[in-house]
């Protein structure tokens, strides 16, 4: 959570981003309060929980992204994965670089991981 208002405090943050990190901060809070006692079900539904919170910040940080950085990150995310040429299914690369652009933009925008793995 404190990564979070970190990056809701950051001066140049898109603005269309506070509510999303808004409603995961409260989210997150309700969840940590049922977290301390869960176990089993409960625990699997609170993991899946913090994936979905996680989606959506994600989701409202690449919505809020100029077109701009949106290119650059996605040039970068292949770059990366130009090493691994046609060894990748279509499938698998598809899913490789958006995990790889997801990950650049959590790093150029600060958007912490929310979900639990």
């Amino acid at each position: 959570m404190a990564r979070l208002v970190t990056l809701r405090n950051r001066p140049h943050r898109p603005v269309a981003l506070d509510a999303a990190i808004d409603d995961a901060v409260r989210q997150l809070e309700a969840v940590n309060a049922r977290a301390r006692q869960a176990r089993g079900d409960a625990r699997g539904r609170i993991i899946e929980e913090l994936a979905a919170i996680d989606r959506r910040v994600i989701e409202a940080a690449r919505q809020t992204m100029d077109a701009e950085t949106a290119r650059a990150l996605s040039k970068e995310a292949d770059a990366e994965l130009a090493p691994f040429g046609t060894r990748l299914t279509p499938e698998a690369r598809a899913h490789a670089a958006a995990a790889a652009f997801d990950r650049l933009l959590r790093e150029t925008m600060g958007v912490p991981v929310i979900a639990y793995e």
